[in-house]
């Protein structure tokens, strides 16, 4: 089974069991307002995900202080996005060749529903970015991200349950996994105008995703860690700056 197949498979998988999870929690016997506390908990660590795997481990576009550290590992295995090097590997080689046949996530070549089952085409012998490899921490977190995150789960069922670990990190999972696909999808298909190529959606959107949103804008500047641009504030860059361990101009 190739790579590829192997993340359809898990994305398949830990979609249907986080989907599940909803309504086994209720039938279980689980209470709304917990429900609701575990929930609001996940999505605010999972709003540290894409600085993690993105501005952080693949741009390396700042030097996060040891709480910034913390906080964004913590979104990182949450997400159960996956190896932050295989992030990585793909985006860098986005970015040069985005909306192209060399694109790993062309949303106009493989389609919202390729896209989401993880079907990226990744040409063999593509470097991944130096600066990961001098990454200690995402070296770590690459080797180890599937077993921590099962130990993550394991934990939670310790010292709750099946059903609370269940609409934790699998559920979490399905909302970042579905979150990130329409990152790559909307951030280069416009349905208005049907056409694709780097665009900046909507400021809901920009907030649920962390400034991702901000997709063109990242293209025009892509090694500057604030998002900033076109008339748009990047509402994660106060943060970006809090969990920074310095303040420079952002701009590398």
């Amino acid at each position: 089974m190739s790579y590829a197949n192997k993340v359809s498979f898990r994305v398949i998988f830990l979609s249907l069991i986080g989907l599940l999870s909803i309504p086994f929690y209720f039938i279980m016997g689980g209470e709304l307002i917990f429900f609701l506390f575990v929930r609001l908990f996940a999505h605010i660590i999972g709003l540290f995900s894409p600085i993690g795997y993105h501005r952080w481990l693949t741009h390396n576009q700042f030097e996060p202080n040891i709480i910034g550290k913390i906080l964004l590992s913590m979104g990182i295995i949450s997400s159960g996005l996956g190896s932050p090097l295989h992030h990585a590997i793909a985006h860098k080689t986005h970015h040069p060749h985005y909306d192209t046949n060399d694109d790993p996530h062309s949303p106009e070549r493989l389609g919202f529903f390729k896209l989401w089952l993880g079907q990226y085409k990744i040409k063999n012998g593509t470097r991944p970015p130096k600066s990961f490899f001098r990454n200690k921490l995402g070296m770590f977190l690459h080797n180890y991200y599937w077993k921590i995150w099962w130990l993550c789960n394991i934990i939670i069922f310790i010292i709750f349950d099946l059903k609370t670990m269940l609409i934790f990190l699998p559920l979490n999972f399905t909302y970042s996994w579905l979150v990130n696909t329409l990152i790559n999808y909307y951030g280069h298909y416009d349905p208005k105008t049907k056409t694709f190529g780097p665009r900046n959606t909507s400021k809901i959107f920009t907030l649920i995703t962390a400034g991702e949103g901000l997709h063109k804008n990242h293209h025009e500047r892509q090694n500057e860690v604030d998002f900033s641009g076109n008339g748009r504030k990047d509402p994660m860059i106060n943060f970006i700056q809090l969990i920074s361990k310095n303040d420079p101009n952002f701009s590398t």
